[in-house]
Order: structure tokens, then sequence, then C-alpha cells
């Protein structure tokens, strides 16, 4: 078992100069590491700064305490207060605990903020995970580093040894009447579930906290896979698109799902995350608002509904280049076309449009692996009959022809004439916007009001 000194040493061992905030509440627990650090800073080379919050919901001494101990150590100090009972949600107090201290490792440069959480508050976490539902990253408790900024040198201290190590020193500190009740899920554990399971398993701090680091083993395993999915994330039209190797484990795919409804703002409920799992693992489909759609070795995801489809223009003269407006969607390819019978137009898709050839687009898209959302951003060649050509998509229309489409810099230029005064390059799109054409393209069979678009 590493003292307190090694474990604080080893957390620093690769900082320069470090500077560290102890975070201190006035309890016993807070107030036995300030003094155990006090000893172990100058021995270390650590530069020590407290940091007290007082949440005003009750009269407390704790400042006061907190204020004379730092004056007789010879440490600096900051206080904080919040006003009366504005923090009285035990979440809220230590959200705004949090940023207290954020605040005051900031302000002073400091590497880390060094948190009083033992052992007997690592089996309370464990057990208040458990009893409200949780997976492995639940029952891993508590991290001795996390975020960067957090540090726990004492996870696996058991609690008891800390209040008597500080009654033998004869170091004041102020019990929070608060603490008793039972109300707040946590008490109840601690002085009600905690001692009735002692009766029968008097290790069960000790094991409770073993399970959390064996927990801790398998979930950094399952988050090193997820993340070198999640690193492959970038925004594309309105979604994300993210690299997704088959036969992932379940278990990392489920976190992939979290992370992906965290980064588009919405609340990853179980159900939530299971149902963007299991469309995550068969590669699409859609459910609660989203939409999922494989693209070779990558996938799309996005809200259901359709993007807005692309405006219609005029296609390229000869010589020409005209920009298509982004954003297209990914996956589509270059492609050079087979002559197409004049005049013509470029838009994107809309219900009800057909083939020259005949038939609908159902086809094209089952073979195009462009998500059903994204599909009125697919620039289409139209001309009076219907649709002549889906640029970007393998069919038909791909020839020797004049027309080249670049899905790279969305752009479709004829090579009848060099460019000189006709048109523009293809990266100087700015120059290239002008009004839409007013024409009316046959579009096939309408959609009746009401009803759904066969795709």
């Amino acid at each position: 078992m590493l003292t307190l000194r090694q474990r604080v040493q080893a957390a620093f061992a690769d900082r320069i100069q470090p500077h560290a905030v102890v975070a201190v509440s006035g309890g016993a627990d807070s107030m036995a590491l300030l003094e155990a650090m006090a000893q172990i800073a100058p021995q270390i080379g650590l530069f020590l700064h407290i940091a007290c919050l007082d949440h005003g919901w009750r009269k407390s001494r704790a400042p006061q305490l907190v204020a004379a101990r730092a004056q007789l150590l010879g440490l600096p100090l900051s206080v904080g207060h919040l006003p009366a009972r504005w923090a009285a949600t035990e979440e809220r107090a230590r959200l705004e605990r949090r940023r207290f201290l954020a605040h005051v490792a900031a302000v002073v440069d400091a590497q880390a903020v060094i948190l009083a959480h033992h052992g007997s508050d690592q089996a309370e976490t464990v057990l208040a995970h458990l009893i409200q539902g949780t997976t492995s990253h639940g029952i891993r408790g508590m991290r001795q580093w996390s975020e960067g900024l957090w540090l726990r040198p004492l996870i696996d201290v058991p609690g008891g040894e800390l209040r008597r190590w500080a009654d033998a020193a004869h170091i004041p500190y102020e019990d929070d009447p608060t603490n008793v009740d039972q109300v707040r899920l946590r008490n109840w554990i601690r002085l009600e579930l905690l001692p009735a399971i002692a009766t029968r398993q008097p290790q069960i701090e000790r094991i409770l906290g073993r399970a959390a680091r064996l927990a801790a083993w398998d979930d950094d395993a399952l988050g090193e896979q997820a993340e070198r999915s999640l690193a492959t994330v970038r925004p594309v039209c309105g979604g994300l698109v993210l690299d997704l190797p088959e036969g992932l484990p379940s278990a990392v795919v489920s976190r992939i799902a979290y992370a992906l409804l965290v980064r588009l703002n919405r609340r990853p409920t179980e159900g939530q995350v299971t149902a963007l799992g299991r469309a995550l693992a068969t590669g699409g489909g859609g459910g609660r608002g989203l939409w999922v759609g494989k693209m070779g070795a990558s996938v799309w995801l996005g809200p259901s509904g359709v993007r807005p489809e692309l405006p219609l223009q005029a296609a390229p003269g000869p010589g020409q280049t005209i920009c298509i407006p982004a954003p297209l969607p990914p996956g589509l390819a270059d492609m050079q076309l087979a002559d197409i019978a004049t005049p013509m137009w470029i838009r994107g898709w809309q219900p009800g449009d057909r083939l020259t050839s005949g038939g609908g687009l159902a086809d094209v898209w089952d073979g195009a692996g462009v998500p059903m959302p994204l599909r009125t951003r697919v620039p289409l060649i139209v001309t009076e009959h219907g649709v002549a050509a889906v640029l970007g998509v393998r069919g038909p229309w791909q020839g020797e022809g004049e027309l080249e489409f670049s899905a790279e810099r969305a752009t479709l230029r004829d090579r009848r004439l060099p460019l000189v005064g006709l048109g523009a390059a293809a990266s100087d799109c700015g120059n290239l916007k002008k009004p839409a054409p007013k024409h009316r393209v046959a579009r096939g069979r309408p959609v009746r009001k009401g009803a759904s678009a066969r795709l």
C-alpha cells in the first residue's frame, strides 16, 4: 500500500514547479488532509494554496477554523461565500463547489485540486450508483485522478482512520449536521446500509474499493476502444460522421452512442443510448428524432428531418464551371458524365422525382449509401423529361461526355472550351453566384398532400 507521500509525489512527478489547491471544508477528513499535505509539501517541493467555500445554508464556524489553521501553517487561503440557501440542494452545492475550486486553481496557476475523498466515500459512491442503476463506469466510483485536475490521494484510505488521526493530533474540525439527515441517499448508505452489511462482511469498504479498481480497468479498456472511433468524428451536414469498424463489442458501441448523444446536445437516457447503439451496430435506421446511415466504412448520424434541398440553377455552358452550394453529403464520388440532352438544370432531390429512363429513384438511393435526411443535398441533373443524372452516385449516366463533377470541390464543369472569359475557376466560387432561373422542370408524379414520399 502506497503512503500518502508516495501517492502525491507520483502524481506530481512530471510537473515543473508544481502548485496545488487543497480543498478544505472544515470537516475532519479535509482538515486531516490539510495537516498531512502541509507536512509532505516541503519535502517534495509542492506549493500549496488552501480553498474553502462557505455554502451559506447554515451558520458555521468552519471558515474560521480553516482560516486559523491556514495562518498557523503559513499557507495562503481563498474563501468563497454563496448566498444563504442559494445552493440548498446537494447536487447544486457540488457543482458550485467544483466551479469555485477550479476558479481558484486557475487564478493561482495550480496543476491540481487535492480532495479529501477516502475509501469510505468510495464505498458509498459505488453503492449509490448500484442502487440507482449503473454500468461499469459507475461501479468504478471516483478516480484517483480525474479530468486532469482533481486528485484524490486518500481514495483507498478508510475514512475512520482519518478521523482517528485527526483526533489523536488534536486537529480542530466541525461536523456538518446535515450529514445525519437520512433523507439523503448517501447519508442513509453511510449510517444504515454499510453498518448493516458490515455485520456480515466487516471488510465491505475494502471489498467495494477493490471492485471499483477492477471495474476501472475494464472501463478504461473499453473507453480506449471507443475513443479511437470518437477521435474520427467530424461535423457534416448538420450531423456527425465517424469511422466505425465492424465487429465492435456492444459495450464499446454503447459508449460511442452515449458520447455522440452528448455531442448532439441530447440527454443520453438509457432508451436513447440503446436505440442509437443498435442503429450504429446495424449501420442504419432512425428513431427518437435521429437517423443513422452507413457510408462505406463511415457512419453519418444526425437529425432525422430532411435538409433544405439544393436550389435550382442552370447547368454550366461551354467552358463554364458552376459551384454547387455546400454542404454536400459525404461519400459522393467524382465522375465524368455522358452527353445529356439540353436544356438542363441542377437542383436537389424532391418527392415525386423520376428518372428520364423510367422509374423512381428508390434503386438509386438503395445503392448510393446516402442517408435519407441528406438526399435533398445530392445534386441532380434534371431536364424537361425528369432526372437525367444523380451526381456523385454511380449509374448509367456516367460516360465520356464533356461534363465533369468534382465531389471534393462541389463543382460541375464543362470542358468544351478553355476557361478564358467564360465562367470562372472552380476555386473562385464566390464569383459564380447567380439568381436561380425561373423554369418549370418536370418532376414526374406529384405526391398527394399528406402522403409519404417513396424513397
